[in-house]
């Protein structure tokens, strides 16, 4: 009976979803909650907190900020994405997107990078009159594809708290 047991348990492991952890962005007075595998390289950074998958494949953040501060975090972010050597190709495309119920806008990239063309995603996400997340995706296709279940998962995970 034991092995059994033993033997039932191991198998819920296998199919369990990956562990991951859950952040409060920010720390202090929170906007929003998101969990991340434990697989991605997460870092905090300026507004929020930074990923990288497996590989470095793929570049993910959330960051909150009041309505005031857009203009800023996209500029950290357009310098960080020139930090980066990703060269945009003309002028964002923006589409109306909803995010587990929340209803932003997507402003997509087409750019290029040290390894060839790649995607660049900024989604403003407001989540009251005074607070908006700020979510980066960065990736080729190819990458994005290798890595789109657990994005998928990710942006599941997003609950604003306000």
């Amino acid at each position: 009976m034991r092995k059994l047991t033993a033997l039932a348990v191991a198998f819920a492991l296998l199919a369990a979803p990956a562990l991951a952890k859950n952040y409060a962005v920010p720390e202090k007075n929170p906007a929003a909650t998101i969990s991340i595998p434990d697989s991605w390289e997460t870092d905090e950074i300026e507004f929020g907190y930074g990923a990288f998958s497996p590989g470095k494949d793929v570049y993910f953040s959330i960051e909150t900020a009041d309505a005031g501060s857009v203009e800023r975090m996209k500029k950290a972010n357009l310098d960080w994405m020139a930090s980066n050597n990703i060269k945009l190709n003309g002028e964002p495309k923006t589409t109306e997107k909803s995010f587990n119920g929340i209803k932003g806008s997507v402003l997509s990239f087409d750019a290029k990078d040290d390894n060839g063309p790649t995607n660049v995603q900024f989604a403003i996400l407001p989540i009251s009159n005074k607070r908006l997340i700020f979510l980066t995706m960065w990736a080729s296709d190819e990458e994005y594809k290798k890595h789109e279940a657990a994005f998928d998962r990710i942006i599941a995970s997003l609950k604003p708290i306000e």
